[in-house]
């Protein structure tokens, strides 16, 4: 049994003119992903950069800001971090370097962390705290071949992530194509700019619509009502309209009425930051289980003109983003809206209903393949922390 503070040592090497000294990066907290060991975000250093705390390639940078956030990563270049990441480094001799990341990945190091830490808006862990940290360290011969098994562990979850995110960049420019040159097309006309099939049309979102797009229900609570579910934020953000992302409130009946979700509605984010307003999500299963909140606009496709799921994936398309993103109303920096004219006025290229069934089962078919990428991810992730945690784990407390 060893304390974290006699296998590592805490890094705190300040650097004040690290653009003279060849670092070009900066990474604060906000680069730093839940759960992952690898770095795919920093800024580039300018001289207005505030940060100071320097760290070089193979240290561990840990987020002791919010530690129940999960943020641990592996440094796979040299550069400048914000105060509020510690840098880590394992003693020569006694600490395998390889197997640091796992130690500190762990779930019993995270939990140590979280109740070290003080503050009750922005809680932080402290160096003097983590190194009392307490765990079994086997011979290096062992920490090798446990190192050897995670990393190989990691290498699976990066592998899987790489396919996911080349699935992701493929559908977006299958996207780009298929809704605009459709599938077996060899004549196009141009209207307003939209380059389409001689045989599509360009219409405005409206006139595909069973009735006027409506916000969700906004009313204050009432305490001698039942509660009912409405969904949250999320559902939308995460393309998953679901009981797990619903809350509860206490709502008249009689006001809900009309706020049920139903099968084939698409629900769109009418406020949110300029990179998210404007997302969309299909509701596609039978049972009405929430209501929606005012912050969601609900569209009901007319079924007889448009599928719902060529909707909504072309809703989501790159040039439908930008379209809302550029059309959102608020200040720089803060949350945006859009109105319900930018929706219903959309520009929609509308193939005849077979070819917008054909488009939509392609995509998805993509969308089912990019979901069992990230179930693999997900489930390698599982594995990898069964393992650091039986092989990396204090053990359980005796009740004698």
């Amino acid at each position: 049994m060893v304390t974290f503070g006699e296998v590592a040592r805490n890094v705190n090497i300040n650097e004040k003119e690290p653009l003279k000294h060849g670092i070009t990066r900066a990474v604060g907290l906000e680069h730093l992903d839940p759960c992952s060991l690898r770095i795919t975000r920093w800024d580039e250093l300018t001289n207005e950069t505030s940060f100071t705390r320097k760290f070089s390639k193979g240290q561990i940078l840990f987020g002791k800001r919010r530690a129940y956030q999960r943020k641990a990563a592996i440094a796979e270049f040299d550069g400048i971090c914000s105060s509020d990441i510690l840098v880590f480094e394992a003693k020569s001799g006694v600490l395998l370097p390889e197997l640091l990341p796992f130690i500190v990945q762990g779930d019993h190091f995270f939990e140590f962390a979280i109740n070290t830490s003080s503050g009750s808006l922005s809680p932080r862990t402290k160096w003097k705290d983590l190194a009392a940290y307490t765990f079994p360290l086997p011979p290096i011969d062992e920490q090798r071949r446990i190192a050897e098994i995670l990393w190989a562990a990691e290498d699976v979850i990066v592998k899987n992530e790489v396919f996911v995110a080349e699935m992701e960049h493929y559908k977006q420019l299958m996207m780009q194509d298929l809704f605009s040159k459709g599938i077996g097309h060899e004549e196009y006309k141009l209207i307003n700019e939209f380059e389409v099939p001689r045989e599509w049309a360009l219409v405005s979102l409206k006139s595909v619509l069973s009735e006027r797009i409506v916000n969700g229900y906004s009313a204050p609570e009432v305490k001698e009502f039942e509660p009912v579910d409405i969904l949250t934020l999320t559902a939308v953000t995460q393309n998953e309209i679901a009981r797990r992302h619903t809350k509860q409130i206490r709502a008249d009946p009689k006001r809900i009425e009309n706020y049920w979700i139903q099968k084939d509605d698409i629900f769109i984010e009418r406020s949110n930051t300029k990179e998210l307003v404007g997302l969309a999500s299909l509701y596609d299963k039978d049972d009405s289980f929430a209501i929606f909140p005012d912050i969601l606009i609900r569209v009901r496709p007319n079924q007889q003109k448009i599928v719902p799921k060529y909707l909504v994936e072309y809703l989501r398309s790159p040039k439908m983003r930008l379209y809302f993103s550029t059309r959102a109303k608020g200040t720089a920096g803060s949350m945006v809206k859009i109105d319900h004219n930018t929706v219903e006025s959309l520009p929609l290229p509308l193939p005849p209903l077979p070819e917008q069934r054909q488009i939509a089962a392609i995509l998805s078919a993509t969308d089912d393949t990019i979901a069992a990428a990230q179930a693999d991810v997900k489930a390698s992730k599982t594995l990898k922390m069964r393992l650091i945690n039986q092989l990396l784990s204090p053990p359980a407390r005796s009740d004698d």
